[in-house]
């Protein structure tokens, strides 16, 4: 599993920091949360319903997917970094998944 963040992001020093990440997959039910992390907030979270792993990896409460990960290697591309994990626990929901294609969400095939 990879993540790719901006480097002048809050969040890209606690990649670093912490050696551990978790990945979520939003449902459709949850554009509203895509809008809110894509903001400049201080604190994301404050907004938002999670649960700590037993590694301290904030997942998102009601997504689909939540992927938690041990940071393997980490390689700088131009303003952004890429983490490259190795997945350790993978939790898993039904429903649609939230996908944001040309500036906006869509549907499974729509």
């Amino acid at each position: 599993m990879a993540a790719l963040v901006e480097s002048a992001t809050g969040s890209h020093y606690a990649f670093l920091e912490s050696n551990v990440f978790g990945v979520n997959i939003l449902s459709t039910e949850q554009a509203w949360l895509s809008e809110h992390f894509a903001t400049n907030s201080d604190d994301k979270l404050a907004a938002a319903e999670f649960s700590l792993s037993e590694n301290g990896v904030p997942l998102l409460e009601h997504c689909l997917v939540n992927i938690e990960c041990s940071l393997k290697e980490s390689y700088v591309g131009g303003d952004h970094t890429i983490f490259v994990g190795q997945v350790e626990s993978v939790r898993i929901r039904d429903g649609e998944p939230l996908i944001y294609y040309r500036s906006d969400y869509h549907t499974i095939g729509g």
